[in-house]
């Protein structure tokens, strides 16, 4: 006795595995990049409509006329899975029908309108014919109906179909294409149990229609491989996620260290303006400190006669030249940056940035110049400084880094690369790089102190400001051992030549010599100015500002102006505006002297005016050579000048 319907238990099967297979491909389709498989759903789909016939045909009494309306039914449907595998074969990634070559398109329009149209005409069955299906071992005994001629025809038609996809991937497998072999395989198998269930419509071979095990056998590989595929793209998607997690933290930080590096930026550029502020204020009062022991030296000689004794009086000229060449260092290191480049002695350079690093640099036992004779480097001077400071200071950090070395140096060597570049090394024996961090240095946030705190901006602006001068910044781990670290710009000429100084020596003129006026708001400063100048045999008047200045030269008449840059009611930039009006010729002999230019419009006015300017304090030696030439320019303008004669 047989207890189990056989083919009604394949057709239950495949149908509800083809089911599970469509609705999964057509989830599947939803994602981005995946809508091919769309094609497959549809393929999978016309595999369990044809099971569900084949469970009609087995579920309960039929007629032969209903049986006959099923298998042409079964046919159609049969021809819409083979077209819906060209399809899928042949198309692109998009699943888009157009993107189909010509020939295939027709073939499969082909198969799926006659088979629907001589289906729907009742063509494919031949009427009044019909076999009975016996198979005793399975207790199958029942009347089917017979394929017409033209229903075979049909049905050869949708083998052939199936031959094409088939034949396809043959290629495929051979080409080595991943999975093209399984699916292969299973078209073969799909293919043998087609042909198996057309000969049992024919009535060549008496068993079971197998059609169903040959949906399995083709969907089910394709159906492996697309699941397995959409898992690993799931895992790289998750592992995408996770990355882009991790990266918008990381760039949420970086957002967060690059505002704090901003307000930092802001903090240190209002903390120059301060500084630059304060070099201004120590100026003023140093100009008249100088002037006045240059005074007491002139009148009292030295003021200790003994011998190996210090003199005090020179003690007090070393003290305020010192703070005078800080004032000029804190000057360079924060005035702000020219438009444009100029050639800048390397030495002054080198020389500059040490003194300015000097704080840091006191417990390194030594600092090793080796500078050789080199052309002038084409940039900014204070942007430079700025570069040499910074690669001095980290120098000293690194060595304090190490263990207590009595030979700890740091070596500054110059030398020229070529014809048109200079190098600038800066070498100390400390640890070195670590070789992890080595080939990351100059990237923002990229530091060798992690542990002290640094945030690794340093070396990063550094490297912006070389890379703004044309140069390049570059760090190597030497094989004797420490660091170090390079910087390489352009030149501009031959090594540059210093400017003779004019002789110490100050010579008295006559006292018909010029007249000049002394514009100052700061009363020593202008009673002390006023007293040098009138020792070198100049007419000296003196004004408190600006406005006083123009009252007092339309009263009288100089052969020379002198002015500070920073003065109430009216600047020296607007004495210059005025006088170019009023008094040209007096504009032109104008001489500007400043503590230091502490505003935009100030800097501005030094860099593109034309007046020459002398630093506070001013040497009488260096202001009386302005004065010769602020004169001597007039005369050549104005030859007729009776002042001048």
């Amino acid at each position: 006795m047989i207890l189990l319907d056989v083919p009604l238990a394949l057709a239950l099967v495949s149908l509800t595995l083809q089911l599970a297979t469509a609705i999964a491909m057509f989830l599947i389709a939803r994602a981005p990049g995946w809508g091919r498989v769309r094609v497959f759903g549809f393929v999978a789909l016309s595999a369990a409509m044809y099971s569900a016939f084949d469970i009609s045909t087995n579920v309960g009494p039929h007629d032969i006329g209903t049986l006959g309306w099923i298998m042409s039914a079964n046919l159609a449907v049969a021809a819409v899975h083979a077209s819906a595998w060209l399809w899928y074969t042949y198309g692109d990634e998009t699943g888009s029908w157009k993107g189909l070559p010509v020939r295939v398109r027709r073939l499969a329009l082909a198969n799926v309108a006659l088979a629907v149209i001589l289906s729907g005409l009742g063509l494919t069955i031949e009427k009044g014919a019909s076999s009975r299906l016996h198979v005793p071992a399975l207790g199958i005994d029942q009347l089917q109906p017979d394929l017409s001629g033209i229903g075979n025809l049909a049905a050869a038609l949708v083998v052939f179909t199936l031959a094409v996809s088939l034949a396809e991937y043959i290629r495929r497998a051979r080409r080595g294409v991943p999975g093209a072999q399984y699916i292969a395989i299973g078209f073969a198998l799909f293919g043998l149990f087609v042909v198996e269930e057309a000969l049992v419509a024919a009535g060549v071979i008496n068993f079971i229609y197998l059609a169903d095990i040959g949906y399995i056998c083709v969907v089910a590989p394709v159906t492996v491989q697309l699941i397995a595929r959409f898992a690993v793209h799931a895992g790289r998607l998750a592992d995408m996620s996770t990355t882009l997690a991790e990266q918008v933290q990381v760039r949420t930080h970086e957002r967060d260290a690059a505002r704090e590096a901003l307000v930092e930026q802001r903090r240190l550029a209002a903390l120059g303006a301060l500084a630059g502020g304060v070099g201004h204020e120590i100026n003023n009062p140093l100009q008249y400190l100088l002037f006045s022991l240059d005074e007491l030296r002139a009148r009292f000689g030295p003021a200790s006669a003994a011998v190996g004794q210090d003199d005090p009086l020179e003690n007090a000229f070393e003290g305020a030249h010192r703070i005078r060449r800080a004032v000029e260092g804190l000057r360079t290191y924060t005035r702000p940056a020219s438009e444009s480049f100029a050639p800048v002695d390397v030495d002054l350079l080198v020389h500059s940035a040490i003194r300015l690093a000097s704080p840091q640099l006191r417990d390194v036992s030594a600092v090793h110049l080796e500078l050789a004779p080199v052309a002038a480097a084409l940039g900014d001077e204070g942007k430079l400084v700025q570069v040499l400071v910074n690669l001095l200071v980290n120098a000293a950090q690194s060595i304090r880094s190490a263990p207590p070395n009595s030979a700890s140096a740091i070596r500054v060597a110059t030398r020229m690369l070529g014809h048109d570049v200079v190098e600038i090394a800066i070498a100390d024996n400390g640890p070195g790089f670590s070789s992890d961090v080595l080939p990351r240095l100059g990237e923002p946030y990229v530091t060798t102190r992690a542990r002290e705190g640094g945030a690794g901006l340093g070396l990063f602006v550094s490297r912006g400001l070389v890379d703004s001068h044309r140069g390049e910044l570059t760090f190597e781990n030497p094989e004797e051992g420490g660091a170090v670290v390079s910087v390489r710009l352009p030149v501009t000429g031959p090594p540059p030549v210093s400017p003779a100084r004019p002789s110490q020596e100050l010579r008295f003129l006559s006292a018909d010599s010029y007249r000049v006026l002394l514009v100052d708001d700061d009363e020593l400063v202008g009673r002390t100015l006023a007293r040098g100048l009138a020792r070198l045999g100049y007419r000296v008047t003196t004004a408190s500002d600006g406005v006083d200045a123009l009252e007092l030269m339309d009263a009288q008449s100089f052969d020379v102006v002198i002015s500070d840059l920073m003065m109430p009611r009216m600047s020296g930039i607007e004495l210059a505006s005025a006088l170019a009006e009023k008094h040209p010729a007096l504009r032109r002999g104008m001489i500007v002297i400043t503590g230091g230019a502490v505003t935009p419009a100030a800097e501005a006015f030094v860099r593109s005016s034309g007046v020459p300017v002398v630093t506070k304090p001013v040497e009488l030696v260096l202001l009386r050579a302005e004065i010769e030439k602020s004169a001597r320019g007039r005369v050549a303008v104005e030859p007729d000048h009776p002042q001048l004669l």
